[in-house]
């Protein structure tokens, strides 16, 4: 029998509660950021589905980063704002820049499902690869259940996963969010060769559905009385190949998209403000 600890979440139900209203392609998203900041390479989002009727009742975003290091379960899991990403912008090993701090994603994934299990590979200080599980349930929002950490072999990295779906999930399964998933993660990934996502089976691959790219190098000037500065950056315009609502995505100099701004784009012609 799996030893279990349980511990106090560290915020209020009625928060983590506001979190369910995040739509379940956000949600997935926030999961896909998290294992990036992990420093996972390869990312899949698994779809397991009932074989009778073909409906899906479990869903797992699997990655092979370094995993939720036992050590800092508890920080991680207690409070909005435990997040060791507040402390350093960068990962240890890749030295990517990391995309959330607050620590807040991983409850976005209650409005895909009641029941959320973490389960963690990660390196122990000896070198021993160790496991361990974190589940959050909707039946008790303020409290979280940590098993004690097993010997294993094999590799590290972190399966999330989401049972008791709820009935906003099955958008998860229109074919038109592959599509979106690509547009967001695309900066990222241009960045970022050696990172690869899979969405059901199928790989987000986004030089397929480019239809054409254009960067414009702007600077933008600041003056006042007591200062005078230039920014340069570049605007990347991509047409893609399938019918896609026009965005405007605010990224860093990595790919990390901030901020995404739907725009309303008629002839062919940008807006001018």
């Amino acid at each position: 029998m799996i030893d279990i600890k349980t511990i106090e979440v560290g915020i209020k139900a009625d928060a983590i509660d506001g979190f369910k209203s995040t739509s379940p392609e956000k949600a997935i998203e926030e999961l896909i950021w998290n294992a990036i900041d992990a420093e996972a390479h390869n990312i899949q989002v698994v779809f397991h589905r009932s074989n009778e009727i073909d409906l899906v009742d479990r869903i797992e975003v699997i990655d092979d980063g370094h995993g939720i290091h036992y050590g800092n379960c508890e920080e991680v899991f207690a409070s909005i704002g435990g997040s060791e990403k507040r402390l350093r912008r960068r990962s240890p090993n890749l030295d990517r820049p990391y995309h959330g701090q607050y620590g807040k994603g991983r409850y976005k994934a209650l409005g895909i499902g009641k029941s959320i299990t973490w389960k963690s590979r990660f390196q122990s200080a000896n070198g021993q690869l160790q496991s361990y599980e974190v589940e959050i349930s909707n039946d008790n929002l303020e409290a979280a259940s940590i098993s004690v950490p097993q010997d294993i072999s094999g590799t590290s990295g972190c399966t999330v996963v989401i049972d008791k779906l709820t009935d906003e999930a099955r958008t998860l399964q229109r074919p038109s969010i592959i599509n979106k998933l690509t547009a967001t993660f695309a900066p990222y990934m241009i960045a970022h060769p050696d990172l690869h996502l899979k969405y059901d089976g199928e790989r987000l691959n986004y030089e397929e559905m480019i239809n054409k790219q254009v960067e414009l190098p702007v600077t933008l000037s600041l003056n006042s009385e007591l200062h005078s500065e230039e920014d340069e950056f570049v605007v990347r315009i991509i047409v893609w190949n399938h019918k896609q609502s026009a965005s405007l995505i605010w990224c860093d100099q990595n790919g990390i998209s901030y901020d995404e701004q739907k725009l309303s784009i008629r002839g062919g012609m940008l807006p001018k403000s």
